[in-house]
């Protein structure tokens, strides 16, 4: 918990029970990727990947310190790094990646979206590409997140691979379920320019919020 974006207090954990996720025999690097946390309606929600121990799920709570309910596996999402946003209509959509290593180029991945029905806790509809990133070779695009603002649909994913060439990239739509054009100002934080010696390296996965001043930050 922060009220000023600066200064965080912990004040619980998602998964605190054995019988949530089977973590027996899995590297530390294999276990929960790049968590998400959203609020819609009085409950919040945290989606992830636990990369070898099951694929995506989401677990939620009335409150954030917990506690938190058991997972609800969607065995049909392929990819990494899921999100979730709610748009105007109340229907919920779920974003991922899918990995295509024998695609157009190496390492090309793919930003995917879909309906997720919360009742019957399982996607639904058709299953959309949404872009394969900014680059034109662009490697390992993943970490997909969707806001509306405005009319207008923005992506934000992270692309490049996480290492030194990890970068954020945004796009638009005026649809959540069609093509998304990428920016012209894209890479639009990245410290792949600042070379091996500085301090901070490898940045790359981001998500917005908007304060209840107005303004955004990452």
């Amino acid at each position: 918990h922060s009220k000023d974006l600066v200064n965080w207090e912990l004040i619980g954990h998602g998964i605190t029970r054995p019988t949530q996720v089977n973590f027996n025999g899995v590297k530390d690097k294999d276990g929960i990727w790049a968590v998400t946390i959203r609020y819609h309606k009085g409950l919040f929600y945290l989606i992830t990947t636990a990369s070898e121990c099951g694929g995506n799920f989401y677990v939620t709570a009335k409150d954030p310190a917990g506690p938190w309910s058991d997972p609800v596996w969607l065995k049909d999402a392929p990819g990494i790094d899921a999100s979730l946003m709610w748009d105007d209509n109340d229907k919920c959509y779920y974003t991922g990646n899918t990995w295509n290593f024998k695609g157009s180029w190496p390492r090309q991945c793919a930003i995917w979206a879909q309906e997720l029905n919360l009742k019957e806790q399982k996607l639904v509809g058709e299953r959309k590409i949404l872009t394969y990133g900014h680059a034109n070779n662009a490697g390992n695009a993943e970490s997909p997140h969707i806001y509306k603002i405005g009319n207008k649909y923005l992506l934000m994913i992270a692309e490049g691979g996480t290492n030194m060439y990890h970068a954020v990239t945004v796009h638009h739509s005026d649809s959540i379920l069609k093509k998304y054009t990428s920016d012209y100002i894209n890479p639009v934080l990245s410290h792949r320019t600042l070379g091996n010696d500085y301090p901070i390296q490898c940045v790359g996965h981001a998500d917005l919020v908007q304060t209840q001043k107005g303004d955004w930050w990452a």
